[in-house]
């Protein structure tokens, strides 16, 4: 069940057994945000592992968006405010 729920797992998965997927990487703090702009590149989707209903989810085009992006959604994803964000720790 955690592998459907989490989607860099999701997608993991799914590119180990051949089905198609977009270029992806994993972000877990703002430092990160560098590497992965240069990874995926642009436009991308920037959007947290768990969550529901396209919450925190962000299309960026370039790296000045990401980083924007990144802050703005950071600050949302607080589980006092909002349990969903509960699976993700």
């Amino acid at each position: 069940c955690d592998r459907a729920r989490n989607k860099f797992v999701t997608r993991k998965v799914m590119g180990e057994h051949g089905l198609p997927v977009p270029r992806f990487i994993e972000v877990d703090c703002e430092a990160d945000l560098e590497h992965a702009c240069e990874v995926v590149g642009f436009p991308a989707i920037l959007k947290p592992i768990f969550g529901a209903a396209s919450m925190g989810v962000a299309r960026v085009n370039s790296k000045e968006e990401t980083f924007a992006a990144y802050r703005k959604v950071i600050k949302t994803m607080r589980v006092e405010d909002d349990t969903i964000w509960a699976q993700g720790t």
